[in-house]
């Protein structure tokens, strides 16, 4: 998978990759940047059950769509919805 060097979807596809084959964390990361535009903003306000179905190649999408909406929501609240700003702050 070639992913750029943005650190949110670094983060992203780490969720994505737990207990899921390479293969599969590709499609469905293919999958949620083919639908959403993958930022903060865009996964925080997407529809829950849209992010699911993108994911749910990878397996344990339930789980995942709900911590990537989480990770979203934090860094919108408290970083201005750039990861870059929380890295600033540590």
């Amino acid at each position: 998978m070639k992913i750029n060097h943005d650190a949110f979807q670094t983060l992203i596809v780490t969720i994505i990759s737990q207990n899921t084959a390479d293969t599969n964390t590709e499609r469905a990361f293919e999958n949620l940047s083919g639908k959403f535009e993958i930022t903060p903003k865009a996964l925080a306000n997407g529809n829950t059950s849209q992010i699911e179905e993108c994911l749910r190649v990878g397996g344990l999408y339930k789980s995942k769509a709900k911590a990537i909406q989480a990770v979203s929501k934090t860094l919108l609240e408290n970083f201005g919805g750039t990861s870059t700003q929380f890295y600033l702050c540590h």
